[in-house]
Formats: structure tokens, sequence, C-alpha cells
């Protein structure tokens, strides 16, 4: 009979700390969407609108146990008025190191890119390149394209490259100052 006691209280104490688990693990996740997302999300903007990128998306989804960060429909513009858009990305997957977001570490990381349209503003005329497919690193100011590939002016396109802008102040960038 003893025995059959001390199984309900462990049974008892395992299910409250069950039940206790599971709140804690539930306002984790309402912190996190509540508290976190927005202030992650508006960094996010005034460090783009610093090198000049407006942005609107239509969802965003933060999964911290997968370290990761979801953008549906997202737009770049060139100005804050979002009249020309620039880029258009229906899925980017960005890497979030999330203890280094919180304590102010740049947000530029590593991103994936599935199913993205992006129209370059020419002096003659506007080109169009979709079905976007990449991986990317992103830097304060510049792009590595370690693979991409899409659909433009009649060709299929892949390519690796270096795509570089100028600092935050106007100075461009030299090779030498960017080169990994």
């Amino acid at each position: 009979m003893a025995r059959n006691i001390r199984t309900r209280r462990w049974l008892r104490t395992a299910c409250r700390l069950a039940v206790a688990l599971a709140a804690l693990a539930v306002a984790a996740v309402v912190a996190v969407e509540l508290w976190l997302l927005p202030r992650l999300l508006a960094r996010a903007e005034r460090e783009l609108a610093k090198a000049g990128i407006h942005v609107s998306y239509r969802d965003i989804d933060l999964r911290p146990l997968r370290g990761s960060l979801v953008v549906e429909d997202l737009s770049l513009y060139r100005s804050h008025a979002r009249e020309a858009r620039v880029l258009f990305l229906s899925d980017l997957g960005v890497k979030v190191d999330l203890a280094g977001l919180l304590s102010g570490r740049p947000l530029w990381g590593e991103g994936s890119i599935r199913g993205g349209e992006a129209v370059f503003h020419g002096d003659e005329a506007d080109t169009e390149i979709t079905s976007i497919e990449a991986e990317v690193e992103l830097d304060s100011h510049q792009l590595r394209i370690t693979r991409l590939s899409g659909q433009g002016l009649g060709y299929q396109i892949a390519m690796t490259g270096l795509l570089r802008w100028s600092e935050p102040g106007g100075r461009a960038s030299s090779p030498a100052e960017t080169a990994p």
C-alpha cells in the first residue's frame, strides 16, 4: 500500500511538472510573438531604411527553435513612398541568431529565396528577372550570391557573385575592403 501511495504522489508530481512546462512553453511563444518579433521587425526596418531600402510584407513567421525567420510576399522599394518596387520575394528564409540580435549585433546574415522577382531600373529600359531561387549572404554593404537562378530577357539565368553598394555616409566600399 505504501508503494501505491508513492506511485500516486510521483504521478501527481509528474503531471504538475508537465503542466508547468507546457504553461512555460506557451508563455515563451506568446512573449516571442508579442514582444520580441515586433522589436526585431522595427529594428530590421530601421537598418534597411538607413541603407535606402524600404519594405512591405504580408506575413512574418519567427521560428526560434529552428533559428530562422520566414517572410512571405516581401517587397523592397527605392523610396519611403513605396512607388517603384525593386524586388519582390514570395518566400524569404533567413537564419537568425536570436542571442546576437538581443545583444545588439547586426541583423545581416544568410538567407534563401524561393519564388522571387526582381526589377532592375536602367536608363533605357527596365529588366525583370522572375522565378528567382537563391542562397545569399548579406552584410551592411554587400550581398554575396552563392547560388542564384531565374529567368529574364528570354534566358535561363544562373549566377554567383557579389553586389556592393555605398556604405552609410555615401562612401563607396573598395573591393580590397570587402574581399573575403
